[in-house]
């Protein structure tokens, strides 16, 4: 079994798979935009005007991913939807010879989270979902404990709904096997609502089970699948043909990176199959893979998407999914602070299933988009991915 890391910026907020134990941490700090003595220069224009070359970050990236000990690293940046600069170093699989190209997928991990929310508000908007319906409402073949009779959908996607980080062990040993992804869904569900809330509901606790819970939910409003509903209202309207579920690489195949269990110096590449990822019937709380290039899409959609220029919902609906909850600073799968560089709010999210490690930012005001992943999943992973923005930021945040 496998960890799904679910992090706001740098801050890791953990549920261990297959262990009855989770790691949380306070907010951590935000991406500095002072480059370092270790990085390269990044020009930022071809020298012929067309804008910036393929690859130019690799100069950039390679002593981060060499300091790092990771065994790929990629990053890019996009304004108003167009390529600013990007880079890929390194190999796909620890050992191997086969290096990472500009156009790899990447698994996404806990990023996966603010789709499903964008999924939510598609069904709102379509008149399927009231954001503030009780699960009794939502779910009433379920039993479920009284303690949960007024909690909101909402709730679920702010990761206060009273439930507890992650799944029991006999869920996910279930799960890893399971060929009827909705009905694995609707079993977390009666699992985690029949029993008492494991903390008062309104408080929060970052929890993977919440997002499960909200998939189960669409899938019985919609009449199909979490995976059915993501390809059709999100990724095939924002063109994100690369995008998917579960290892980014096929069986047998080295056509996209591996992920990699263990620790710097010790990485395992781990095969593509069962146990390259989470279980499917995780998938709304962390199984998309996509490339950088259509991560973005979605990224910049909500860039544009309070300007009322962001496509799939309204200006009201993309303001909902980045308002933080009350005396908090977790919105809708948006970790959201204030940053100079961003020119005021700006969102991110990292995710990680242990064997990758991907962060996105998103700085509204400036219409900007920054991403970075590795291939990779610890401590280590996480420092290569945020020492990848600070560069970033200095070439591209003026």
């Amino acid at each position: 079994m496998r960890i799904l890391r679910g992090v706001v910026g740098s801050v890791v907020l953990g549920l261990v798979i297959g262990a009855a134990a989770c790691s949380e941490s306070e907010p951590g700090v935000a991406p500095n935009s002072d480059a370092g003595a270790d990085s390269a220069v990044i020009s930022t224009d071809s020298g012929d005007g067309a804008g910036p070359s393929a690859g130019e970050l690799d100069a950039v990236l390679e002593p981060i991913r060499a300091k790092a000990g990771v065994p790929a690293l990629t990053a890019a940046a996009y304004r108003g939807g167009k390529l600013l600069g990007r880079g890929a170093v390194g190999t796909r699989k620890q050992g191997g010879e086969e290096a990472v190209t500009l156009d790899d997928r990447w698994h996404l991990g806990s990023d996966t989270k603010a789709m499903t929310a964008t999924l939510a508000a598609i069904l709102v908007e379509e008149g399927l979902l009231d954001w503030n319906k009780t699960l009794l409402d939502l779910l009433p073949d379920v039993p479920m404990d009284p303690g949960f009779a007024s909690v909101t959908f909402e709730a679920l996607l702010y990761h206060r709904a009273g439930l507890p980080p992650n799944l029991s062990q006999s869920w996910m040993v279930a799960a890893s096997t399971s060929t009827d992804l909705v009905k694995s869904r609707k079993d977390a569900a009666i699992e985690l609502l029949v029993a008492k809330p494991a903390q008062k509901p309104g408080t929060y606790i970052y929890s993977n089970a919440g997002y499960i819970v909200a998939g189960a939910i669409l899938e019985s409003l919609a009449k199909e699948s979490w995976e059915t509903l993501m390809k059709k209202r999100i990724f095939d309207k924002l063109g994100m043909a690369s995008c998917g579920f579960g290892p980014p690489a096929a069986e047998g195949s080295t056509d996209a990176p591996w992920g990699h269990s263990g620790k710097k110096g010790a990485y395992v590449p781990v095969a593509p199959g069962v146990r390259a990822d989470n279980p499917r019937p995780l998938g709304p709380a962390g199984t998309v893979h996509c490339t950088l290039a259509d991560w973005s899409k979605f990224a910049h959609a909500h860039a544009r998407g309070t300007k009322d220029e962001g496509g799939l919902v309204s200006k009201a609906s993309f303001t909902k999914l980045q308002t933080p909850a009350p005396d908090g600073d977790y919105a809708m799968g948006w970790g959201v602070v204030a940053q100079g560089w961003a020119g005021g709010k700006a969102l991110s999210h990292s995710g990680s299933n242990t064997m990758f490690y991907a962060t996105v930012w998103v700085a509204p005001e400036k219409d900007l988009v920054l991403l970075a992943a590795t291939n990779a999943g610890d401590d280590a992973a996480a420092t290569a991915v945020d020492s990848a923005f600070a560069p970033l930021i200095e070439a591209y945040a003026k």
